[in-house]
């Protein structure tokens, strides 16, 4: 699926427009991150760090959709699908078309970018239908792929027809059109007549669409419904009590014209009666007109105790909807303080834990680096104990075992190396450990301020707690006083209506005795109309004059009339100011109900407020509990390191106590080597002495009795008591101590061998190593005591065995040799001890092992040694068979 290219162009188009400084040719320029991410912040109308070029393109395509999801508030569902996809190379030009489709929809919300073509316009308000923006945050819709990979269906004409503007059926698929049946083509018909119609930018005019216009004015319409719903309560229960105020109001206006209709009726019965009873009439003129001002007096008074109390009922009604209220809030922050409590104590209690966790693994760490440096400063005392060795080793001996002994002096160099690679090491770690108790620090302190915080909430949440319980108990008066008032006004409208009733049975008394005196009157009628008849002359006069006395009352009771409806507009009027004080009191209703909603908004920011410091405690809590694993795993990380580095120096102790044992037996081989060429020397001395005296030897042995040639060796170790031993020889023939003079010659070199072993060992692992040879025929006996035998010196006692081989060598009579035994001066030397260093022997390392094999090895590289034995040992079988026999024995011994 590739994008189209008129889709393309519009989107480069818009890019170019807005950062003409860098102009793209296409989308896939886009592609590294670095230029879409600067893009972005172009659009945001933010700087631009130029660090972030520096950094990986992956690094930068997760910054871009980080500033989306945050800044845009792209869902992050569809952010990480894009980036997969992104990053595996999938539809890219769709995807960041996608990408350009949400930043060109944010700038165009936020800021006015400049115009553009209008086609491009249209073409980019077409990509807009494809674009949701609810709560949740801005989401695409799956028809928009279809939609870039397809050309435009839409079709451009100036009728108004249906059919010159239709959709494709990828606007099907959205969900701004999927609610009606039928209305994708006639609302994007609408929408595009608007784009078109109008002379500005048709993409300003789609965002200024019903559509968009609803998403953002949702929330407004949802609270403005709310308070329709209250105010339309309030005013059906204000026009219920005009209503029942205009009943009462009627009843009383039926009453006044009752009233009048009676009295009209009276008059127009008793005009002719009204001439005569002129007394009687005034009386009960006077008596109506006070019967109607208590009536009038009553009204109002009756009308002002409906109003108060309605007032009272009103009042008392709100004042409940308003104490629900402040109960209903008291309880939701309670339990909201609950939650925070509880949430706090728990993250206490984990970061208890986790502190002691820390302080046990940091006293760990402390131990374990004690432990380290104490095993470096032991390598570092055999390592000088070492080099002291090889150094005296390298002033005494330079020969052919210098090269190992070069070699194991770069091996101790390597070592120091790394005993100071793990002194630094070391001090690294100091380093660390000394930052996280800094850090640890800082932690106690965080979580000081984090408790001085929530004693701080929690005295806020009292003083909040205490105020609302006040202002409780105040409504709580009010209503009780309310309720007393209310109950007064009852009663005294029982009052009231109780002394109405007593005045309409007056009224009734009064119009009973009217009849009676009219029937009265009309009988004292028929008896004046019979004096009438008598004196007329007399009574036409007074006639005349009660004309004027009636003239006189008709316009009195005119007056009357005029005064009942300047009354009744009175009460009209009153009626009127009634309703408009009720108007006053709606006005001053909706004043403290709007008062009331502010102190509730003032409420609910104050229970915000109370959630956001629970969240941000919450965070705070989260944060070090991600500082606590990061020093966690530091520490493992430590160590591990440790670890790693008590192994090199275990494998570093080992490698070199393999060397030190190497180069003890490169020095013993070394003396053997030397011992082997002295006793070859010496072998040389003898043969040439022996060559002297075979013609006497010869003349010896044919006048020797052969039974002496087999006189038996008898060797006599006598060891005493204070640890030495002698070597005791018999005098025998001559002709044994060719051979006899070798297994001396061994055995004083198996000494040298073990002295210089001794030397190399401890005290405790010293020991004497016996003899194992034939009796010395001819050897002067040599003493030995176990003491020089353990400190002597190998050198010394190879060289005074050899000087007393010599010697006697010079006094070889003809026939016979004979040796003294003399004892043999102290073998140690005049140096003092050096320090010396344990070295555990192995099976194959034992002092008779590595005799065994340095002798083999003596007698396969020395062939000096060979070539003077060879003579000795022709000339020892040419002269007898029982010489060779003795031979024999002795190289058996």
């Amino acid at each position: 699926m590739e994008l189209h290219v008129l889709k393309e162009a519009a989107l480069l188009s818009w890019i170019n427009s807005v950062n003409p400084q860098e102009p793209i040719t296409r989308l896939l320029q886009m592609m590294d991150g670095h230029r879409l991410l600067k893009f972005a912040y172009k659009v945001q109308r933010k700087g631009f760090c130029e660090d972030v070029l520096l950094q990986s393109s992956p690094n930068v395509m997760e910054m871009t959709f980080s500033l989306l999801h945050d800044d845009f508030n792209f869902i992050p569902s569809q952010a990480s699908l894009v980036l997969q996809k992104i990053s595996k190379g999938i539809e890219l030009e769709i995807q960041l078309a996608k990408v350009v489709i949400v930043l060109c929809y944010c700038g165009f919300k936020r800021h006015n970018l400049p115009p553009l073509d209008t086609k491009t316009e249209v073409m980019i308000a077409s990509m807009f239908q494809f674009v949701e923006d609810d709560a949740d945050g801005l989401s695409l819709n799956k028809g928009l792929d279809q939609f870039l990979t397809k050309g435009s269906v839409m079709t451009f004409s100036t009728s108004g027809s249906e059919s010159s503007s239709p959709l494709t059926t990828i606007y099907k698929e959205s969900p701004i059109f999927s609610r009606f049946q039928n209305p994708p083509r006639v609302q994007f018909q609408e929408v595009f007549s608007v784009a078109c119609s109008s002379g500005s930018s048709p993409v300003h005019n789609v965002m200024n669409t019903p559509h968009f216009r609803l998403k953002r004015l949702r929330e407004k319409l949802i609270r403005e419904e709310d308070l329709r719903d209250e105010l339309e309560n309030e005013l059906a229960n204000q026009i219920s009590i005009i209503s029942e105020k205009e009943g009462l109001i009627s009843q009383l206006q039926h009453r006044v014209e009752r009233m009048l209709r009676e009295q009209g009726e009276l008059e127009k019965d008793h005009k002719a009666a009204v001439l005569e009873l002129q007394e009687k009439n005034k009386s009960l003129l006077h008596r109506v007109h006070e019967v109607l001002k208590q009536c009038q007096d009553l009204k109002t008074d009756n009308s002002q105790k409906e109003k108060k109390i309605d007032e009272l009922t009103e009042e008392n009604g709100t004042l409940s909807a308003q104490v629900r209220n402040v109960f209903s809030q008291l309880a939701r922050a309670e339990e909201e303080v609950c939650k925070l409590t509880v949430a706090h104590e728990s993250a206490q209690t984990e970061w208890r834990d986790r502190k002691e966790l820390l302080q046990k693994e940091l006293s760990e760490a402390v131990t374990h680096k004690e432990c380290l440096s104490e095993q470096v400063l032991i390598l570092q005392g055999k390592i000088s104990v070492l080099e002291d060795e090889l150094k005296k080793a390298q002033s005494q001996e330079r020969g052919e075992v210098l090269g190992p002994i070069m070699e194991g002096l770069n091996k101790i160099e390597n070592l120091q190396t790394q005993i100071q690679d793990l002194l630094e090491q070391i001090s690294v770690k100091d380093e660390d450990l000394r930052n996280l108790r800094n850090i640890h620090e800082s932690v106690d302190n965080e979580l000081k301020l984090v408790k001085q915080q929530n004693a701080e909430i929690n005295a806020m949440i009292k003083s909040d707690r205490k105020e609302h319980e006040e202002t409780v108990e105040k409504l709580q008066q009010e209503l009780r006083c309310a309720a007393s008032a209310a109950s007064e006004k009852q009663e005294q409208m029982l009052v009231l209506s109780a002394e109405v009733t007593y005045l309409k049975e007056q009224i009734c008394r009064y119009s009973e005795n009217e009849a009676q005196d009219s029937s009265v009157l009309n009988e004292k009628l028929t008896s004046l109309q019979n004096q009438l008849t008598q004196m007329k002359q007399s009574e036409l006069q007074q006639k005349l004059s009660h004309q004027e006395t009636l003239r006189e009352k008709s316009e009195e009771f005119e007056k009357t009339v005029r005064k009942l409806q300047s009354e009744i507009s009175a009460l009209y009027s009153e009626k009127e100011t009634q309703i408009s004080a009720l108007k006053a009191e709606m006005e001053d209703r909706q004043r403290s109900r709007a008062q009331l909603e502010l102190k509730l908004k003032k409420q609910n920011s104050s229970i915000l407020d109370l959630k956001t410091i629970g969240r941000q405690f919450q965070q705070q809590n989260k944060e070090l509990m991600e500082k606590l694993e990061k020093t966690f795993q530091q520490l493992q990380h430590y160590n591990a390191k440790i670890q790693e580095a008590r192994e090199t120096n275990k494998s570093l102790e080992r490698s070199l106590q393999a060397k030190q044992r190497e180069i003890n037996v490169l020095k013993m081989e070394r003396e053997q080597a030397e011992a082997k060429m002295r006793f070859a020397e010496m072998c040389l001395k003898e043969q040439r002495n022996m060559t002297d005296d075979t013609k006497d030897m010869r003349l010896g042995e044919s006048l020797r009795v052969p039974e002496k040639q087999q006189d038996t060796i008898t060797d006599c170790l006598e060891f005493n008591l204070d640890g030495s031993f002698n070597v005791n020889t018999k005098e025998t023939h001559s002709i044994g101590a060719e051979s006899e003079s070798e297994d001396t010659a061994d055995d004083w070199i198996r000494i040298a061998e073990l002295q210089a072993r001794n030397k190399a060992c401890l005290p405790h692992m010293k020991s004497s190593y016996p003899l194992e040879s034939g009796p010395n025929v001819g050897v002067p006996a040599l003493t030995l005591t176990d003491e020089d035998l353990r400190m002597g010196d190998p050198k010394e006692t190879i060289r005074r065995v050899a000087l007393h081989m010599i010697k006697p060598q010079d006094t070889h009579t003809s026939h016979t040799r004979k040796r003294r035994g003399a004892p043999l001066e102290n073998l140690n030397t005049s140096e003092p001890k050096q320090s010396r260093q344990s070295v555990m022997f192995t099976i194959s390392n034992t002092p008779k092992k590595s005799l065994s094999r340095g002798r083999k090895d003596a007698c396969k590289s020395s062939s000096l040694c060979s070539r003077a034995l060879r003579p000795a040992a022709t000339a020892a079988n040419s002269r007898s068979p029982q010489i060779s026999n003795n031979g024999r024995k002795v190289e058996k011994a």
